[in-house]
């Protein structure tokens, strides 16, 4: 992307998306900051995770607040419109938003948009829950954030952690399944 703009992902990000959403509690940062949660490792030392000095957006030290995470949904989940105002052209959140998987790939592995995993067909490791409705969309963090927007419910879910790794015999599909099943739980019983 630098190589075609001439700018950074995380420099064409606040242009584009944080300055006119007026984010201020997102962005890469290299160094701790005392407006960040310390990300707590699985032991002291853990060789997995990875820090960077690049601020560019290319590496995985982007941090977000709950809020502004949960904003970024309601921007997919208004197609781009916020206040009136398109920031995200509407064609890009329906390209990032819609199935983007061959259709010749194995129907047991999550169907995927552009950076989203997508709700379509049954899928032995989706990512999403098995009662979350078809059309639904989700974007996970590597610290276990995870962002659920859901259309049919008018809904955006976000749940966050600020920790890396997971115990022996965790099981990953379905504690993040268990999230969207839990806030479909909820929306049934109101």
């Amino acid at each position: 992307m630098e190589r075609t703009t001439g700018k950074a992902v995380s420099e064409l990000l606040h242009e584009q998306v944080f300055n006119p959403l007026n984010f201020t509690e997102s962005g890469w940062y290299s160094k701790k900051n005392a407006k960040l949660a310390d990300v707590i490792l699985r032991y002291e030392g853990d060789r997995d995770w990875q820090t960077s000095d690049s601020t560019k957006g290319d590496k995985m030290n982007m941090y977000v607040s709950t809020r502004e995470l949960a904003y970024w949904g309601y921007l997919f989940l208004n197609d781009g419109i916020v206040n009136g105002k398109q920031i995200v052209p509407r064609e890009i959140i329906r390209l990032t938003t819609a199935v983007q998987s061959p259709a010749h790939l194995d129907e047991n592995v999550p169907q995927n948009g552009f950076l989203w995993f997508v709700k379509d067909l049954p899928s032995l490791k989706t990512e999403i829950g098995e009662i979350v409705p078809k059309g639904s969309y989700q974007i996970l963090g590597y610290t276990g954030a995870t962002l659920l927007v859901i259309p049919e419910k008018d809904l955006v879910a976000v749940r966050m952690f600020n920790s890396f790794g997971s115990p022996d015999g965790f099981d990953y599909l379905a504690d993040v399944r268990s999230f969207g099943d839990t806030v479909m739980g909820c929306m049934e019983k109101n």
